[in-house]
């Protein structure tokens, strides 16, 4: 196998009729999933080339999932720009990758997200936002469409209605053609995070790496065609990735739950039990939504047979809650960064007790052909329980690298120093580790200034890079706060905290603005210069500073 869309190919054809995706609007069966995503590759292939990105502007979807596969039916790979996250760093993320073409179900307010300086000029006679229609030149639409700066290039960016992609009528002929040229190594995605200079990190994934990751996950926690599959988290968070793909290659009903549930946890807790749910592969904080809002005392859905975590520390309490009320339930905790496809290690979790015991819930044991393992400062292995190391992976789980950033990449994913015999790169994840006596693997924290918080990997700078833009702010900084699980913010100048979250909301993604404000007359420095920031946590659990919660 070569190409994902052979696990869409194969389950249609054994199961055409059965339901592949159910979102709050209805369903699409997986033949019809399958015309769809077809007919989507069909359209794009008129605008577009082979491994070029492509922008997906909608809410998460049955549409937006036939969007992303029809990405791949044209022979390219798929940018999810979700609508909730922040004006300039989705312009940021469309900068980085190099979009000129962007599918949408919002034209109108996708050109006035990208492109406001443009958008009196974005339209073509067939409704497209500076779309190039085809047999067009580049002259005949040179004042048509929004001119972007990527670094060196400049390109148009194009927005392209999704319901047109989804009328037209498939080309079987042109994407045989796209389908023969292309390798398992051909990139699938990319998906963002958090980047220390304040610019967005582009993952890049490859087929080869999420098939080789397929070969393994359905099968070692027993997802089968008579599953469901409750998809929490967004299409641009990698944990969407083994809810699709699973689903894809086994036959599994997927269900995508939006946002808003997780607001109300009663209506979450419905349609979880009215669509028999019976799969859940959530990050941390889902999970703890439901028991922070008390929902198993409104109801307990019935169906849920397995519970696979990750993203963050599963607090003890929380899955106490969460295993008590399924007592039969498979539970296991997963970790891994989206630089190694999804995961990288998993723990099955025995029993309440072993969840209970006090000690750090372990991250377990490695997945099928990776290889986990733990390096000292001296870039030396690391074999004894108990000793701290930094965790590093190497196999076909690894990404190809970040998205049009050769620096950040060379950085992260080199040569293994355990290998001097041949090439074998490996990713430093920039966490720690620890072996327990029996082998079982547990993370320690990070190495750096990056935190995980809803499931999300975060910067601090790149938050620090935000507030410091801010209007009345002097000069900020953010103290991740270990104890009450929160970002908080400390800054000195007469910005008042309402309108800095605010302003913040525009610069950020939601999951990466502090949740508390301080307002400092200074900021305490280390003998070095450097702000304190272990001072500064050690007097916010002393209430010296002035707090505001907005």
């Amino acid at each position: 196998m070569k190409n994902v869309l052979e696990y869409l190919e194969q389950t249609a054809e054994r199961f055409p009729e059965k339901r592949a995706v159910t979102d709050p609007e209805g369903s699409l069966t997986f033949a019809g999933l399958l015309e769809k995503a077809r007919q989507a590759g069909t359209y794009l292939a008129r605008y577009t080339s082979p491994g070029q990105p492509v922008g997906i502007y909608m809410s998460k979807s049955k549409d937006a999932y036939a969007a992303m596969l029809g990405i791949v039916y044209a022979g390219c790979f798929s940018v999810f720009l979700n609508t909730e996250q922040g004006t300039l760093r989705l312009r940021k993320m469309v900068e980085t990758s190099g979009l000129s073409i962007v599918l949408t179900d919002r034209p109108g307010e996708a050109a006035q997200t990208f492109c406001p300086e443009e958008n009196d000029r974005a339209g073509t006679e067939d409704g497209e936002s500076g779309a190039v229609q085809p047999g067009d030149t580049e002259s005949e639409c040179a004042e048509s469409g929004c001119v972007r700066n990527s670094g060196r290039n400049r390109a148009r960016l194009r927005f392209l209605d999704i319901a047109k992609a989804l009328s037209t009528e498939a080309d079987s002929a042109a994407l045989d053609a796209v389908r023969a040229r292309q390798t398992d190594t051909d990139p699938l995605y990319c998906n963002f995070t958090s980047g220390s200079t304040g610019t967005p990190k582009g993952v890049l994934v490859s087929h080869r790496s999420v098939i080789d990751f397929m070969n393994y996950f359905p099968e070692l926690f027993h997802i089968t065609k008579d599953d469901v599959i409750g998809n929490q988290a967004p299409f641009d968070f990698d944990v969407s990735v083994k809810d699709i793909y699973s689903s894809l290659k086994t036959g599994a009903e997927l269900v995508l739950i939006p946002r808003k549930y997780f607001t109300v946890i009663t209506n979450l807790l419905d349609y979880l039990d009215e669509k028999k749910v019976t799969t859940l592969t959530w990050a941390v904080s889902a999970l703890c939504l439901v028991v922070q809002f008390k929902g198993f005392t409104y109801k307990v859905p019935s169906s849920i047979r397995r519970v696979l975590f990750s993203g963050e520390v599963m607090p003890e309490r929380f899955l106490r809650a969460w295993m008590e009320q399924y007592p039969d339930a498979e539970f296991v905790n997963l970790y891994g960064p989206s630089e190694i496809t999804c995961n990288c290690t998993y723990y099955r979790v025995p029993g309440v007790a072993d969840a209970l015991s006090g000690k750090p819930l372990p991250i377990g044991v490695p997945f099928p052909n990776e290889k986990v393992f733990l390096l000292d400062e001296k870039g030396r292995r690391i074999t004894e329980s108990g000793r701290s190391g930094e965790i590093c992976v190497s196999g076909s789980c690894l990404a190809l690298g970040y998205l049009n950033a050769p620096e950040a990449t060379r950085k992260a994913f080199c040569q293994s120093p355990l290998e001097t015999r041949f090439p074998e790169q490996m990713y430093r994840t920039g966490d720690l580790g620890y072996y327990r006596e029996d082998g079982q693997l547990c993370f320690s924290g990070r190495a750096d200034f990056q935190i995980k918080l809803f499931g999300h990997r975060i910067e601090l700078e790149e938050v620090e890079g935000a507030l410091n833009t801010a209007h009345g702010v002097e000069r900020g900084f953010c103290v991740f706060n270990r104890e009450k699980n929160r970002l908080e913010a400390c800054y000195c100048g007469q910005a008042e905290p309402r309108a800095l979250k605010g302003e913040l909301l525009k610069l950020l993604p939601q999951y990466m603005v502090p949740s508390r404000f301080h307002h400092v007359q200074e900021i305490p420095l280390t003998d070095h210069g450097k702000m304190d920031r272990r001072r500064v946590l050690e007097q916010l659990g002393e209430g010296a500073k002035e707090e505001h919660k907005v």
